[in-house]
């Protein structure tokens, strides 16, 4: 009895052996499958050809380069894409919106190709149905406002992105262009001379300013403004020796457009690719001729401006200015002069429209007759002493003075006759006149 319980437990013992071993089994297989299983999917997702995980295959065309790019305030340049869809199947309802970068906006009627435009805002467009295989196009253009400078300062890439939706394939699709170079004109007086003016009244003078792009970008136009001192005439302005003639005035201020022929008299810069655009590093010299026609004794300054803009908003401004001072009146009186003893003289002034001849008890002294004269010219009367006289000359509000001394020779007084013998001497003396005397 005892010995075939001892093997019936080994029998037990061996079936739960085996069965455990199947169940064992099992379940590695299981598992292993599992984890291959996994394995294998996530290989397959991220080593699948790139092509399998899309719909379309679309090219973005911009310009890129030299004086394509897009330029603040410049011309419009075209943006084209071609589409294919790469599918076995069809696409319908296909829309593509493209979000312009700050500035830009799209050119009215400038739509070409197999397109159809649905919102002119935010451009979007409609293409309908892509067949398999088969490519698609449409192109337009776009230009770029003040607010172009905003992106600009912002820095980083420059680049466009298509938006794609359809019915059919994943549904959705983007892609984005190239990177592109945005720029703007820069206007800057790169020289001003003289740096100031000091004229008196009638005095002409003239300021010459060099106007350069300093910047990428190109214009088609741009506005050159003088606002002067009140008390100036300005005769005329020139750029690169032709004529201006102010557009508008407003005030002390004239506004010149620059435009059209004018823009192809610019000094070559190197990059002279387009007589109507002022492009990087060409120039203007303009030359302004000015005359004072008035005094104040705190003239303004002369200030010269340019600028550029478009859709009626000015981009960028550069200004210069020229200090004026004010000499007042350049006249002309006598010199300090000796007359004889008794005599008179004319004094007379020149440089103004009024005359105020005065009486001074000495040179830089008192007044003591403020009402001599109001001609030009002035007779002293005979004159037995010294005297100074001042001269006020004025036109407008313009006025200086003169002063002049008339010396008046002492009376030449010579001792009483004397009677003296032959061959002897005596001393004669005398008082007055001039004391360089000759004894004859």
């Amino acid at each position: 009895m005892k010995k075939y319980r001892n093997r019936s437990g080994q029998v037990a013992a061996a079936k739960f052996l085996n069965n455990l071993d199947s169940y064992l089994r099992r379940r590695w297989s299981i598992k292993s499958a599992y984890r291959l299983f996994a394995l294998g999917l996530w290989l397959g997702l991220t080593t699948v050809n790139p092509l399998m995980a899309q719909d379309l295959q679309v090219n973005i065309a911009v310009p890129t380069q030299g004086a394509d790019n897009f330029s603040v305030c410049g011309d419009a340049k075209p943006i084209s894409l071609t589409i294919e869809n790469i599918l076995t199947d069809t696409l319908t309802d296909v829309t593509v919106t493209i979000p312009l970068l700050t500035g830009f906006s799209y050119v009215n009627a400038s739509l070409s190709g197999d397109a159809i435009l649905l919102n002119a805002a935010t451009p979007s467009f409609t293409i309908d149905t892509l067949f398999p295989n088969i490519q698609k196009s449409f192109a337009f253009d776009a230009i770029v406002n003040c607010e172009g400078i905003t992106a600009i300062n912002a820095g980083g890439n420059k680049n466009i992105t298509a938006d794609f939706m359809y019915t059919g394939g994943t549904g959705t699709f983007s892609e984005t262009s190239a990177n592109f170079d945005l720029v703007k004109p820069t206007l800057s007086f790169t020289s001003s001379t003289p740096a100031s003016l000091n004229l008196t009244l009638n005095e002409t003078a003239t300021i010459t300013s060099i106007l350069t792009n300093t910047g990428e970008g190109a214009l088609e136009e741009l506005t050159f403004y003088i606002k002067k001192p009140t008390e100036l005439t300005l005769t005329s302005t020139t750029l690169n020796g032709n004529l201006l003639v102010a557009s508008s005035t407003s005030g002390d201020t004239s506004f010149y457009t620059i435009n059209g022929g004018l823009i192809a008299l610019a000094n070559d810069g190197g990059n002279n690719n387009d007589a109507g655009l002022f492009e990087e590093n060409e120039a203007f010299t303009i030359v302004e001729n000015y005359q004072l026609n008035d005094c104040n004794s705190s003239p303004t300054a002369f200030v010269r401006g340019a600028n550029y803009g478009c859709d009626g908003a000015t981009c960028e401004e550069t200004t210069s200015s020229t200090p004026l001072l004010i000499n007042s009146i350049d006249i002309t009186s006598h010199n300090d002069t000796t007359i004889c003893f008794g005599d008179a003289i004319n004094l007379t002034a020149t440089g103004g429209v009024n005359y105020l001849w005065k009486a001074l008890d000495g040179p830089s002294g008192n007044i003591t007759n403020p009402n001599l004269s109001t001609n030009a010219t002035f007779n002293t009367g005979a004159l037995t002493a010294d005297a100074t006289y001042r001269v006020v000359v004025s036109e407008g509000n313009c006025a200086d003075s003169l002063e002049t001394t008339v010396i008046a020779l002492e009376e030449l007084m010579i001792s009483n006759p004397v009677t003296i013998c032959y061959n002897t001497a005596t001393i004669l003396s005398v008082t007055g006149g001039s004391p360089n005397r000759v004894w004859q």
